[in-house]
């Protein structure tokens, strides 16, 4: 293991040094080192370009691998297997921007391409304005509204007005307190004049953590407001919240969409809570502004698919495309000319299913889970490519079979209570009872245990 790890970075070493512009090593069975300038498209998603191929990377965790690029940025990626699909993808584990670049750095015909594919409009511009800002950072109480259905964090508003300012002042069941109201004084009808607030209201784990907002960027018809938690060497472990007031132009911000990244992460704001329940299913999730959706039960319907449910998700300008979160007890598809990849969603693993010629995937299956839960993506490419930022938001959000006793977990029971040299042949789930079946085999027997959703042998 010590000689691989050195070997790879001595691979990376070696790609800094020679200041290679294009090119891919491999790093072993299943790993690759690309270098080259990246295209980012409208909705962000980033493209490494190689030669005259573009190589869409995606993000393999649950955020952090791919740093903030514009287009024309040299960079090197850590990366799976190349998909050949057109445009190529891949998962990206680690991507390092080496160095500066611009559009004239990708050639014409990726632009080309790219536009008739529609993953972007128009030869991309990738000048973005630094903008000036004051900020405050404010100690607030504990919201004495908040409940994991009521109120997430982080979340922010839009202040124009002295009106609204006090509207947002009497929030005190939301831990507006005497000093944020001392620190807001100052915010007059003069200063609304000619400017606004924008404030974030975050939650810590530890009283110790301090914030600052390291930058305000204006391109492409938004405004980022980036702010990052300052976390000391050794801290309480009370929980804290905090709002971080960001003074901005109106002259800036015009009619600029506002967004806050925090810690490096879009945020979602307001979002609703959804879920579905069933005697022994559920699916929670929450959606953000601009988002709806629309719940159904599946009773038996001829084809054995019974206690079944979906959400279906889509973007109130564009009702007729949407993705659907599904739980179902039969799940099957076509494997002629698919291609899967494991990928985590929130933690769960699952398997991404992506057939040729697609550009964005067909379904989600998630692994080991009681019963199937499914994302089926019934969306045309330049929906998805357009909303992708938000439905991976949203995914981050998912939570399945809570409380439900996933197949690992009820193997190990099973397993315990089994008889003498069992070799497992085959398991299964009932939906309608919450009851896992396992098979467990020798030469001379079979044995069925099964376990209910409490852990106890049914």
């Amino acid at each position: 293991m010590k000689k691989k790890i050195i070997i790879t970075i001595a691979v990376i070493l070696a790609v800094f040094i020679l200041g290679i512009s294009a090119g891919t090593f491999i790093v072993n069975g299943s790993l690759s080192i690309s270098t080259g300038h990246v295209l980012v498209t409208e909705n962000g998603t980033c493209f490494l370009i190689k030669g005259n191929s573009p190589v869409r990377l995606s993000d393999y965790g649950e955020g952090g691998a791919l740093p903030e690029l514009k287009t024309g940025d040299k960079v090197l990626a850590i990366h799976g297997a190349i998909a050949e699909s057109y445009p190529a993808s891949t998962l990206c584990r680690l991507c390092i921007k080496t160095g500066d670049g611009s559009i004239s750095d990708i050639p014409e015909e990726v632009i080309s391409s790219m536009t008739e594919l529609g993953w972007i409009s128009e030869k991309p511009d990738n000048s973005e304005t630094k903008l000036d800002f004051e900020a405050q950072y404010v100690k607030t109480a504990l919201p004495s509204a908040f409940s994991e259905e009521a109120l997430t964090f982080p979340q922010y508003d839009v202040i124009r007005n002295t009106d609204e300012l006090k509207a947002y002042n009497e929030g005190t069941e939301l831990g507006i307190n005497e000093d944020f109201i001392s620190a807001t004084e100052k915010y007059t009808d003069e200063f609304f004049e000619s400017s606004l607030l924008f404030i974030a209201h975050v939650q810590e784990g530890s009283g110790s953590n301090t914030h600052k907002v390291t930058d305000v960027i204006k391109a492409e018809g938004k405004i980022s407001i980036h702010i990052k938690t300052i976390t000391p060497e050794t801290g309480t472990c009370d929980m804290a919240y905090h709002r971080i007031i960001t003074e901005l132009k109106k002259s800036d911000v015009q009619d600029s969409l506002l967004q806050l990244f925090f810690n490096g992460k879009k945020v979602m704001n307001n979002p609703e809570r959804v879920s579905i329940t069933t005697e022994n299913a559920n699916v929670s999730l929450l959606i953000p502004e601009g988002w709806r959706y629309e719940s159904t039960k599946t009773e038996n319907d001829g084809f054995d698919i019974t206690n079944g449910f979906e959400i279906s998700l889509f973007h109130e300008e564009d009702a007729e495309n949407n993705v659907t979160i599904a739980f179902t007890d039969g799940f099957g598809v076509c494997g002629t000319g698919l291609r899967t990849e494991e990928i985590p969603v929130n933690g769960y693993s699952a398997s991404m299913g992506i057939y040729d010629g697609d550009s964005t995937f067909s379904y989600i299956v998630f692994d080991d889970t009681p019963g199937f839960y499914v994302i089926h993506n019934y969306a045309d490419a330049l929906w998805w490519h357009t909303y992708e930022d938000d439905l991976r938001a949203i995914f981050s959000t998912l939570h399945i079979a809570e409380g439900m006793l996933f197949r690992e977990d009820a193997l190990k029971i099973a397993e315990k209570l089994s008889v003498g040299e069992n070799k497992r042949q085959y398991n299964e789930f009932d939906p309608a009872t919450g009851i896992w079946s396992f098979v467990f085999e020798t030469a001379e027997t079979s044995e069925i245990i099964k376990i209910d959703k409490n852990g106890n042998i049914a």
